[in-house]
Formats: structure tokens, sequence, C-alpha cells
């Protein structure tokens, strides 16, 4: 049997070069600890989020309940210090509870419910030998992270996006490994392996036609084995001509599809023979389980896939749902996983996979110095005995079950080829944000309101940070639906620049939230610490969870998660509710793939006709950007004509000059022969412009002015090679600034109103202010 020679020729190149880099686990306690929001903060955020779910008269109600809560010396002060207390005792005050709430104590099947199914590239394997040297170069790339991590020594994550270079926790990914979700009553509970315990992992469970075997990754001198050898193993538990359906007892993995109470039951009872405990213990010590599916007797698509990744689909006894990672490789290509969600986010399992597959990509076995040895441990078929007829009856139910689910599951893959997230990066949006405004607008387009949306949001900034939650249901998001979705009195529906404010506000309004979550002041995990803060101190429980907002609240209909990878992959989960929506997406530069899965059995919901409506919003959002927010070019560009006639640029002049309120006139500024924005003023924008009108507006504005001696702030908005400039041009109103150039300004911006019949665009338009600092 072949041995490493040198442990370290199996690490991959940037492994090896980790002595050189920051260590993810030494700087572990250096993370701050999560925050505990502001209670007054936190109920008003939750306000805002009710806001749009319910009806005037139920709001008022709410926010009465929510005024007395965190009324000055009431019940929420109280349990507010009890979370102060309990931050300053504990790594991370809301992670346990946190953990429970959204998954331990669910007592739903953890197929589609729970676990997510990941579709990785298919592959070409055009014979069984080479699918088990796929298999082989898989789990010597696992063993190659795995080294990686029990020397804690795998690269820290930097954050992205917002607040970008700040390092993140990285427990999770140390829990990817060795670990295993077991059944309980009231509650579940997880479970790992440490690589310093005497009987550490070194095995791994391959299942193949329903049974489950064991291969010792290691040898008996502690070594660890070869690509070839791990592949000689594999082809001795694929020539276990046994088949399946001689012994009924091969079906026990269809158990861990069940409901995690009645599993409990079943568990409890099998443990109780020592060959079925020895079964199970193998099971949930193992590093990860391998999955040797065979090919389904349905169309190979994207649903199909995603219906084998979730449950098995003709393979679901082929499985143990309670495992953390399960790879599954078919006879016919398909490759894949499924992953026990409590442990981890997708970011660490996605992580791991990527790893995976430019190890299978670069690996050569043969350019690997080895030497003979005698010793390799043949695999193990693992053994049951199943006596009871309790369990036997668990496991007709179980398989029942589990058709039903499959059945029941409405899963569509939309590839929006269109355009993706580098179009939406030129309009200076975030892409995420965009598309969750699209997904509120596309939830209208069918339904007529918003709902409660649930949106992970990473708070690993801090020590043993896990997600909050982005609440996308703003009162900004409906008034945009409404504005691209309700017709006028012609009845047509027309994009123009308010439009594209109200796009622009909706944004903000999920970038703003976005940033409290990540920073640990989003509600949810406050609102469920308060609770359960309540329950420590044996108080009773607030009206502020007993109201039926609270409820509607958390009532989450639709279920989405940002899922990014870098290869042709998706990861598909089921709702969360029955009458609901879940929807992964993974934005791509030139395109977005989104899984929607809803449920059969509601008549209300179609993943269809929702993939239709995505599309759709997406296509109107772009034409409205496409209209009113270009980067490098007015909104107002259709109106060079009447811009040319009525503003003047006799020379060049500095984008950022140092403009004299004394002596600035309108008809010498350049901003316009660069081709940047009007300069004019934003307030006719905010309130509804067709309805209130400029002229009044403005002569009000005015006259405020006038009356206050106070000065008007000008300035353009534009971006130039991807950074923000904003020029500033000091406007007065006072003597200086003579009747007739205000004027000769009102009757520019007028001009380009009229002719286009509609308001001028936020970004290119520039803003008045008052401001008492720049007074003349």
């Amino acid at each position: 049997m072949p041995i490493l020679n040198d442990a370290n020729k199996a690490i991959p190149n940037f492994a090896r070069s980790i002595s050189s880099r920051r260590l993810s686990m030494s700087y572990q306690t250096q993370l701050p600890r999560l925050p505990v929001p502001d209670l007054t903060e936190t109920l008003e955020r939750y306000l805002l989020c009710v806001k749009p779910l319910v009806p005037e008269i139920q709001f008022e109600k709410t926010k009465q309940i929510v005024e007395e809560f965190g009324a000055d010396g009431g019940i929420g002060e109280t349990l507010q210090n009890h979370l102060l207390k309990r931050a300053k005792n504990v790594v991370n005050w809301s992670y346990d509870w946190w953990l429970d709430d959204m998954y331990l104590n669910n007592r739903a099947p953890l197929p589609v419910n729970s676990n997510p199914g990941m579709l990785l590239p298919k592959q070409n394997f055009k014979t069984e030998s080479e699918r088990l040297r796929f298999a082989g170069k898989l789990i010597a790339g696992i063993m190659d992270y795995k080294k990686i991590l029990d020397s804690e020594a795998l690269p820290v994550d930097i954050a992205h996006g917002q607040l970008a270079g700040q390092p993140l926790c990285m427990k999770q990914y140390y829990r990817l490994l060795c670990s295993s979700r077991l059944p309980g009553k009231p509650s579940d509970r997880l479970v790992q392996v440490s690589s310093t315990e005497e009987n550490h992992a070194g095995h791994f469970v391959i299942a193949h036609n329903n049974k489950f075997h064991v291969l010792n990754a290691i040898s008996p001198k502690g070594e660890r084995i070869s690509e070839p050898d791990i592949v000689d193993l594999l082809e001795k538990i694929v020539d276990d001509k046994i088949d399946d359906r001689t012994n009924p007892n091969f079906s026990v993995g269809v158990l861990t599809s069940m409901g995690r109470s009645e599993w409990a039951e079943a568990r409890d009872i099998l443990m109780q023979n020592p060959v079925n405990r020895k079964s199970i213990e193998s099971i949930e010590k193992s590093i990860a389980v391998v999955c040797l599916d065979k090919p389904l007797k349905v169309e190979a698509n994207d649903v199909n896939l995603g219906h084998q990744m979730l449950h098995g689909m003709g393979n679901s006894c082929n499985r143990w749902f309670d495992k953390t990672i399960q790879f599954i490789i078919g006879s016919d290509g398909v490759t894949g996983l499924v992953y026990e969600h409590s442990v981890s986010e997708g970011i660490a399992v996605i992580s791991l996979v990527e790893h995976l597959l430019k190890h299978i990509e670069e690996s050569n076995p043969e350019e690997v110095n080895f030497e003979m040895s005698p010793v390799l441990l043949p695999p193990e078929c693992l053994r049951w005995e199943v006596e009871s007829a309790k369990v036997k009856r668990y496991m007709d139910l179980a398989r029942t079950g589990l058709v039903k689910v499959a059945n029941n599951l409405d899963l569509k893959i939309l590839r929006f080829s269109d355009y993706g997230k580098e179009f939406i990066k030129r309009q200076n949006i975030s892409p995420d944000a965009y598309i969750q405004v699209a997904l509120q607008l596309s939830f209208y387009k069918l339904y007529g309101h918003l709902v409660s949306t649930y949106e992970s949001a990473s708070t690993r900034r801090f020590r043993e940070g896990r997600v909050d939650n982005i609440r996308a249901a703003t009162v900004q998001a409906l008034d945009f639906a409404k504005s691209v979705t309700i017709p006028d009195e012609n009845g047509k529906i027309a994009l123009n620049a308010r439009n594209m404010m109200l796009l622009r506000k909706a944004i903000k309004a999920q970038t703003d939230y976005t940033i409290a979550a990540i920073t640990g002041l989003a509600i949810d995990c406050h609102l469920v610490g308060l609770k359960e803060a309540s329950k420590e101190l044996k108080l009773p429980i607030p009206e502020l969870f007993s109201d039926p907002s609270y409820d509607i609240c958390n009532y989450f209909t639709l279920s989405t998660s940002q899922v990014p990878t870098n290869t042709d992959s998706f990861m598909c989960y089921g709702a969360v509710v029955e009458d609901g929506y879940g929807v992964s997406y993974n934005p791509h530069p030139d395109r977005i793939v989104f899984c929607i899965s809803s449920f059969r059995s509601c008549p209300s919901t179609s993943s269809e006709k929702f993939a239709g409506a995505i599309t759709e919003s997406f296509r109107i959002m772009n034409e409205l950007c496409r209209q009113w927010n270009r980067r490098r070019s007015s909104s107002l560009a259709s109106c060079k004509r009447f811009i040319s006639e009525t503003i003047v640029v006799p020379r060049k002049q500095a984008i950022n000059r140092e403009m004299s309120p004394r002596s600035y006139s309108v008809d010498n500024d350049d901003l316009r022969r660069r081709g940047r924005s009007l300069v004019g003023l934003k307030s006719l924008t905010i309130e509804s412009l067709p309805e209130e009108g400029s002229e009044n507006l403005l002569n009000r504005k005015l006259s405020d002015a006038r009356k206050n001696k106070k000065n008007y702030y000008l300035y353009s908005k534009r971006r130039s090679g991807g950074v923000l400039a904003r020029e500033k041009m000091h406007h007065a109103l006072s003597r200086q600034l003579s009747d007739e150039r205000l004027l000769h300004l009102k009757c520019n911006i007028d001009a380009c109103k009229n002719n286009n019949n509609h308001s001028m665009s936020e970004q290119h338009i520039g803003e008045v202010r008052l401001s008492s600092k720049h007074s003349l």
C-alpha cells in the first residue's frame, strides 16, 4: 500500500505557505463581541418593519404596545439590562438562543425544510472507474482541507462589499467536518469529534445502494493513505453484490428524513442494540458521507437534479440527513451535496467546495512519491438489526412521507441572462440590494402587497457570529413597487425620474438595513434575546410578543439568500412556510441564477409564475436605469436642445473650482459642457413633482430663503472612473443674486421638465439646501 513519504506533499500550495499569512484562529479572540443593540432603536426599526405589512388600525395598536414596552422603567428596560449583563459573561450573547430558535427547536423534517442542496458542475464519467477516481480525488481533497483545519491554519476571511476590510470569525469552517446533528426531544443537539480526541475521526462513510460502508482514510500507523488506495477501497465497496432489496434493514437511512421527534424516538430504540449503536456512531463520527448514487429515471434537467440534491429522488435511502456534509456523485456524472444547515452558513460550505473542485482539477497522484506499506484496512459494511415493529413502521412512514415531500415541492431554476451584476454595479447600486428590491416588486406584481421577508446577513465580524435578518419589505420598497405597477388615469405605466428616485430610496433603505444587520444592530436576534430573557427571569411573556403584528412580522413568506459561487453551481432549499417562497440567487457578471421553491399544496403559490414576475421586474428596472440612471451622461440627454438654448458656456473652468457667491452666475457654469448633470433643484423631485408643480414649490423655497437670509447650496453628483465627486457651487439668494438670475434658473428647469413631461432624476439634478454655515 502506498503511503505518502511527506504528509505536506498532499497539502495544496496555498496551505503550505500559510505560515507566512494570518492564521484564522489566532484572530478569533481579537474579534469584538456582538453588541446588544439600543432598545429604543430596535423598537423604532421594528415599527418600520411592521408598517408595510399590516393595516393602519393594527399598526396604531402595535405602536401603542411598543411604546408601553419601551417606556422608562418598563419591562423592556428590565429585559434589556439582563441582556447587557449576559453580554459581559458569554462570548456571544445571541448565539445559543438564535441556534435553538432557528434550528434545534424546529421539529420539521430536515430534507427540503432545513437542509439546502447544491448542484455542482456535471462530470463526464464514461466508466465506473472514472467516477471512483473522481470520488478518490474528492476524499483526498477533504483530507487536505481537514489537515489545514486541524492545524488551525485556514487563512482568515476579510469582509467584502459593505464595510470591507474587517476580519471575520472562522468558527463555522471548523464545524463542517466530523460533525452531526442528533435528534432529541424537545430539542436537537450538535456533536463534533475533535482532532485532539484519542479516537478522533479518520474515516468516511460511503453510501452505495442504500448501504453504508466505513472507508478508513488513516492507516493503522496513523498515516494518510493515498488516492490510488482510496480508489481501490471504493472499488471493493462498489463490487459488493449484496442487493439492498434482499434486506429491508438497509433502508435505515430514510429514518433521518422524518420529523425530528419521531426520528429521535426511533433512534433511541435502535441505540438499545449494540450492533445498531456501533453503526450509528460510525456515521455520526465520520469525517463526511459520500453518496454514490444511481442515475435518475427521469430527465436530468436543473429541476430534477435540484430534487436529487434536496431529498434524493430515488436515492432517498442512500442518505443520512443528520450529517453535516454529504457529497453526492452519480454514475451519470451528476455531482453536488446536501448539508445540515445548523452547523454553518453557505459561505463556509462554498469555500470547502471550491477548494475541492480546484484540488480535483489540479490533482495528479503520479507526481507524488510513495513507499509501500503492507497494511490497508478493508472497508466495512455497517450492519443493522431492526427487530422493533415500531421502528419498521417508522421506516414505512418515512418512505411515504419523503415521496409526499418530493411531489409537493414546486421547484423552478431561473437562469436570467439579460444582464448580471456588472450592469447593476455600473448603476452605482449594490447588486444584492437591487435584487432584493426586484424580489419585492415581483411579489407585489403577483399579490398586490408585501410580506415579511428574510435575507440572511452575516454577523461574522463578531466572535462566533452567524447571521441576522435583513428585512427587505420596507416602506420605500412598497412605494417603488406601487409606482411601477399602478397605472395612471390613462391606464399607462410610464417610467420617469420619479420612479428612479423611488428606486434609489428603496435601494438606500435596503443598504442601510444591511449595514445595520452586519454590524450587529438588526432587530431579529435582539427581539429573540428579549423574549428569552423574560423566560430566564421567569417573567410573563410581554404583550409585544403575543401581538398579531409580531407573528406577521416573523411569518417569512419570502425566504431569500445570496449564494455566490465562481462556478456554474446553484444552491436550493424549500420555502419556510406553507404558502411562501424560498429564493436563493447566484449573481454572475453577465447573468443571475435563481432557485425558486414553493409547495404545490398551496393554491396561491406558483414557482413558475414567480419566476415570470422576477424576469419582468428585472426588465422594468433595467429599462428604468438605462433611461434615468446613466453614469456618464445626464438622464436628461433627450432635452439637450433645450439645455443648449438656455445655458451658455463662455469658457472652460475647473470642476472643483472655488466659487464666489458674489460673482457666481448660472450662465458661466460648464458642467453641461462636460456632459455632467444639469444644476437644478432636487427639492422639486422629493415631493411628487407632477402633482405639485415646480413653479409654486420653487417660489415658496425662494421666499423662505429670502426671509431667513440663508444660502442655497446647489451641487451635482457625478461619477468618473468609479470615484464619486461632488461639485459644490455656492448660490447666494441675497442682494448679490438678482431676481432675473433666479428666474433664468427656474426657466431652465421648467423647459426640460415640460419637454419630457416628467420630473428630473434625483441623481442628475442638483440639490438645494438651506445652510446657515455659509450665509453671506
